[in-house]
């Protein structure tokens, strides 16, 4: 047997080595409240035990022991119940804080505590994403990211601000993605196949916007408007415009791509 070990982190099979990781953000609400949960519920069973010793002591002494045990009950059950509680939050947390992703050249990996999850590249077939905007908040970011990765052989995967520079995570797929799967969709548009991308579908002769079809001549040129994409319509069209939450369609980029090429967006 070898008794030497390699020098350099473990490869995942298939992927090749890691380029970067993702550790969850420890500035995070998520991160915290876990802990802060458990520390509640510690303190509020040591306090109810606490007091229900005391006061179960003064009865004692005042009226006997006969009245220790009606007197103590509710103390300490309310007391060992705060105090499994939490003890269940902070074994979450234990389970909870081993998360991270891992980025490779050729897909990713999502780890929380001993288990793992492989991504290749393509096996991401959807990615949604969502921004929602926190006007008052003192962050430097301007919203929290939230990125849904779908695939046929995967369960849906949910990478959020729970991790930290979750939004580099997100750029780093799209970037990953966005060459094959804008190919494999010229492609399919040139030969005269539609294209669907959720709620909105398209062809070389129409486009179909929440299952309702309009040729490319009733469609002024679309925008992001409000974390929606916005359909202005031709004049007589009704309605005047059609609007879809960004959130709702898959890889979007690749949809702004396709719409730029054949001069349906406003950027």
């Amino acid at each position: 047997m070898d008794s030497q070990i390699a020098d350099t982190q473990p490869v995942s099979p298939g992927l090749g080595k890691p380029l970067a990781v993702y550790h969850l953000n420890r500035q995070s609400f998520h991160y915290w409240g876990w802990i802060a949960g458990s520390v509640v519920f510690f303190l509020a069973g040591a306090g109810t035990l606490a007091s229900g010793i005391y006061f179960t002591y003064a009865y004692v002494a005042e009226f006997g022991p006969e009245v220790a045990g009606k007197q103590l009950l509710w103390p300490l059950v309310l007391g060992l119940a705060s105090l499994l509680a939490g003890g269940i939050l902070l074994a979450g947390f234990q389970e909870y804080r081993r998360q991270s992703v891992e980025v490779y050249p050729a897909g990713l990996v999502y780890r929380r505590r001993r288990y793992a999850e492989a991504w290749k590249w393509n096996d991401i077939e959807q990615l949604f994403e969502k921004l929602t905007r926190k006007p008052f908040s003192a962050s430097r970011t301007p919203g929290q990211h939230c990125y849904r990765l779908t695939g046929s052989s995967h369960r849906p995967l949910i990478l959020d601000d729970r991790f930290e520079k979750v939004e580099s995570l997100g750029d780093t797929i799209q970037k990953a993605r966005f060459a094959p799967l804008y190919t494999a969709s010229a492609t399919a548009y040139n030969q005269g196949e539609s294209l669907r991308f959720g709620p909105v579908s398209l062809n070389k002769t129409q486009i179909t916007l929440n299952k309702k079809a309009f040729t490319w001549e009733q469609i002024a040129p679309a925008r992001i408007q409000l974390g929606s994409m916005v359909f202005p319509l031709a004049h007589g069209v009704s309605p005047e415009a059609v609007s879809i939450p960004s959130e709702h369609i898959p890889n979007l980029d690749v949809l702004v791509a396709i719409l730029t090429y054949i001069g349906a967006w406003q950027g």
